[in-house]
């Protein structure tokens, strides 16, 4: 179960019936403003590279971004876990981005692209805008190994926060492991001046 270390009365409550915290990862709930972005013109696009929406007769391209960036194998890498050579290759498919596509919140000018200079796609983000509470979710961002290091994926986030702006967000949320085994999210989303709003951990019977 999820608890917020921000209601403790929720903890206690746990606490009393038996439940305790878990071990292993945790996540931290990060929150900004929107109400000013001129910080965000810091965060440039790098030479060779442009950002912009996924156009409508990309979405083979769109799906083959994502299996790139998350693909099994590396993200064990990034958890510094043992690479087998047997891994599988992403499991995402076209069929799975139609459905996410579907789905009422899902808006194509918030399904960014860092393209290279050869045409391929280098990075993505999706920004998922809850128009009713104003804020906007990062939800994946991901960067191509070859692409990695030089700025793309914040450049993408910082975009994403600027449309959502523009279409009447007035914060940013975002909930990436705590913890440190895996920190690149958090440090990537902190530079984009999120602050820590809540820290959430599991809570189950031992």
């Amino acid at each position: 179960m999820a608890v917020s270390l921000q209601q403790p009365e929720l903890a206690d409550a746990l606490t009393s019936r038996g439940f305790r915290r878990l071990g292993g990862p945790w996540f931290v709930r990060l929150w900004r403003s929107l109400a000013d972005v001129d910080d965000l013109a810091g965060h440039t696009v790098p030479d060779g590279y442009t950002i912009r929406h996924v156009r409508p007769e990309e979405l083979v391209e769109r799906v083959e971004v994502h299996r790139r960036c998350w693909a099994p194998a590396r993200i064990k890498r990034m958890l510094s876990l043992p690479v087998t050579g047997d891994e599988a290759g992403s499991s995402y498919s076209v069929d799975k981005h139609r459905a996410v596509m579907a789905t009422p919140v899902y808006r194509a000018d918030l399904d960014l692209v860092a393209v290279a200079a050869d045409g391929s796609f280098a990075a993505f983000g999706l920004g998922w805008l809850d128009a009713s509470a104003g804020a906007v979710l990062f939800e994946p961002i991901g960067t191509v190994p070859e692409h990695a290091g030089r700025g793309l994926a914040r450049a993408v986030c910082a975009e994403i926060l600027r449309a959502a702006r523009d279409h009447g967000a007035t914060q940013a949320v975002v909930s990436p492991r705590g913890d440190d085994g895996y920190p690149l999210p958090r440090r990537l989303y902190e530079g984009l001046r999120m602050r820590e709003v809540a820290q959430v951990v599991s809570f189950g019977t031992v």
